[in-house]
């Protein structure tokens, strides 16, 4: 959900290499995020929230579970007080698949300490040989309970910009975690360079997120504008799935319930008032895109955590006008697209 950007001009010169796949299929993998990691208490009442994605039409959930580290130095990870326990993962999981419901769970990294600019994207660790031992055991712990409880899908990192090149570690760890776990691999690339991340060769789906920007500054683009502006992304995304032979999951796709919705979907620190309709116009953009991708197997609707309701600010759907939008695009109803 996060996240610094870049220039998106890469996008503009891709498109003219596209090659157009006659009939492809609409994006057929429609879910929800659920994180268990923030609030204990409510995570560990999941059931009912697994129930509102369910009983909404998706057919899948993302699973979001962290560790964290000191800082974007650290070279060790461990265990935090918003960390799930394992029973409430494995419940999660079984609840997700009494409900119909396919599971990608989804590992991330947290900072207890954060200086401006500092997020899981930059990490620096001391020992980058270190780290990647510490974080290796973190994804084999959750790659094992995704293989005990079957869960369909499993990411083996998120958003780890900074780290991406260190191509060999990566290799290692994604060959260790084949070794536990047999189903579906993604890694979760941030949407602005994951067409840099040199390991997709070794992974099942490339995950990649869709915070792209659909406005500058204060801008108020329509629904009309914004969908166009999104085509640019997805064509891109289009030619890479091509490129590197690999379908495409959209791992995180969300708007906060703000003014800055359009021009910083990414930016989950923002803080302003509440805005429900920008919102909404922002995921009826995003729907109407998704008519016509190639490459994209399935995208999930970032994050379903949280009360959610006319005051609240943050990224949830959950009774806001913006959850009509979605749960029709689950649905498949023609409407939404």
């Amino acid at each position: 959900m996060v996240r610094r950007h870049r220039s998106a001009g890469w996008a503009v010169a891709l498109l003219a290499v596209l090659v157009v796949v006659p009939g492809y299929a609409a994006v057929e993998g429609r879910g929800a995020a659920l994180s268990l990691c923030y609030d204990s208490e409510i995570s560990a009442t999941h059931a009912g929230l697994l129930w509102e994605i369910a009983n909404g039409g998706a057919d899948r959930v993302s699973l979001v579970v962290e560790w964290s580290q000191r800082d974007v130095t650290a070279s060790s990870l461990h265990r935090s007080e918003t960390t799930p326990t394992d029973e409430v993962v494995r419940a999660a999981i079984r609840d997700a698949h009494a409900l119909g419901l396919k599971v990608l769970l989804f590992p991330i990294v947290a900072l207890d300490a954060r200086a401006a600019g500092d997020w899981r994207g930059v990490l620096r660790p001391a020992s980058p040989p270190e780290w990647f031992a510490s974080y290796g055991q973190y994804v084999a712990h959750y790659a094992r309970i995704a293989a005990e409880e079957d869960a369909e899908s499993f990411s083996v990192g998120s958003e780890l910009g900074s780290l991406e090149h260190r191509d060999a570690e990566w290799r290692t760890l994604i060959a260790d975690v084949r070794e536990i776990y047999g189903g579906e691999l993604t890694y979760s690339a941030n949407w602005d360079h994951y067409f840099n991340t040199p390991f997709w060769d070794d992974l099942d789906v490339a995950g990649i997120t869709a915070y792209y920007e659909l406005a500058d500054g204060a801008e108020r683009p329509s629904v009309e504008v914004m969908t166009e502006r999104f085509g640019q992304f997805w064509e891109a995304v289009s030619v890479f799935s091509e490129g590197v032979g690999r379908p495409v999951m959209v791992t995180e796709a969300g708007y906060v319930s703000q003014p800055s919705a359009a021009a910083r979907p990414w930016d989950h620190t923002s803080d302003g008032d509440v805005d429900l309709a920008l919102q909404s116009a922002c995921w009826e953009a995003f729907v109407r895109s998704l008519a016509d991708v190639r490459g994209v197997r399935a995208a999930y609707v970032w994050n379903w955590f949280g009360g959610g309701g006319p005051t609240d600010n943050g990224y949830t759907v959950r009774g806001k006008p913006a959850a009509a939008a979605v749960e029709a695009w689950w649905r498949g109803e023609e409407g939404a697209r």
